[in-house]
């Protein structure tokens, strides 16, 4: 064999170990959480965060769980090499009493092509299930106070996420819990770190995260759900005109979290 043929071969060599070699790979903060109890009706959302260990962009194709009750959210973007992303799972607890382990499986070009992992917790019967509560029940009930009700936003891209921070304060004699949000553009949610609960007296913030999905001016009522037995339901007001194409100057482009 000439020695031209030997360095074809080498080189041939040297490139299928390459290739072999070039893999991304998965590395997690954790691959478990436990909500513990979480009120019936609400929905319970954990972010799992990972690095790409890799020596290539990470890939994820496809991220399933294992009943509908469960909706995943991850990162579609290729991830580079040392960078991060997420996988968000937000359990819907209505009507589901009881203990619940649901799986997430994450299909990508990883080293590890499916990865899975896991979400528990325990639902328990929301206090506002109560029928006809008592009088000694309704003294002692937590009350909500939003202390600002309008939000204008301005300007705001399409797609894009703005936490907005909320002043709350519990002005009844009992813990009180955020249960819920909704609206009907169904393009609010709670972040996933958004505080819940908020004891007698105490005055905090939680934190909505804002996502249109549709072009034009927006006046959109937010109904916050609670343990508040004489209000169970609340709400605030977000202003904003969604557009297609921002400048750098946009409160999108700086990526800042509006805080009132």
């Amino acid at each position: 064999m000439s020695i031209y043929k030997i360095l074809f071969f080498c080189t041939i060599l040297c490139f299928q170990l390459s290739e072999l070699n070039a893999q991304a790979r998965f590395e997690f903060s954790e691959t478990s959480h436990n909500f513990g109890e979480v009120l019936e009706g609400s929905e319970a959302t954990h972010e799992f965060h990972f690095k790409n260990i890799g020596n290539t962009p990470l890939i994820i194709r496809h991220v399933r769980a294992s009943c509908g009750c469960t909706t995943p959210y991850w990162t579609k973007d290729p991830i580079p090499p040392g960078k991060s992303g997420s996988i968000t799972a937000t359990y819907n607890s209505k009507n589901r009493p009881g203990n619940f382990n649901k799986s997430i499986t994450i299909t990508s070009n990883a080293d590890e092509p499916n990865k899975v992992l896991s979400i528990k917790g325990q639902v328990i019967r929301h206090p506002n299930a109560i029928q006809n509560p008592t009088a000694a029940q309704m003294a002692l009930t937590p009350l909500i106070k939003i202390e600002k009700q309008v939000y204008e936003l301005g300007n705001v891209g399409l797609g894009q996420t703005i936490p907005i921070v909320v002043p709350i304060k519990n002005e009844g004699k009992s813990r009180l819990t955020i249960v819920n949000i909704t609206a009907s553009c169904k393009c609010v949610r709670l972040a996933a770190s958004a505080k819940r609960i908020f004891q007698p007296g105490e005055s905090a913030t939680t934190e909505i995260l804002f996502s249109p999905t549709s072009l034009g001016s927006m006046d959109q009522e937010v109904i916050i759900e609670s343990t508040d037995l004489k209000h169970p339901k609340t709400s605030l007001t977000i202003k904003a005109a969604i557009m297609e194409n921002l400048g750098d100057n946009s409160i999108i482009k700086n990526d800042k979290t509006i805080k009132f």
